[in-house]
């Protein structure tokens, strides 16, 4: 399902996940040929083209922005937004604080 991108309000690109969990990103036409300011790239690896980036350019910049605490990563699991190398990372179960945790409180 694709994302709207947008920054400062305005449509600026989309950005789609594969089933395979590669992204690619492309800037809005609109984005691409406003005169005037905000008209920037997101990124210095992304810049202005009507091109799409694959996986190999958009990944990196959009993996920084996925969800970095485990408890939001299991709510993007949950809602089937999980990229796969985000699931691969997160623990087969969660550690719960309470129960063998070392930052429990002491009975």
């Amino acid at each position: 399902m694709p994302a709207s991108i947008r920054l400062y309000g305005l449509p600026v690109g989309v950005l789609d996940v594969a089933r395979d969990g590669d992204l690619s990103f492309r800037y809005e036409p609109g984005w691409l040929e406003r005169t005037q300011l905000p008209r920037h790239p997101l990124s210095l690896a992304l810049p202005l083209s009507p091109d799409p980036y694959n996986h190999d350019r958009a990944g990196p910049f959009f993996d920084g922005l996925l969800p970095d605490s485990q408890q939001r990563a299991r709510l993007w699991l949950s809602a089937g937004r999980c990229h796969r190398r985000l699931r691969a990372a997160l623990p087969a179960r969660p550690r719960l604080p309470g129960r063998g945790h070392r930052y429990a409180a002491r009975r």
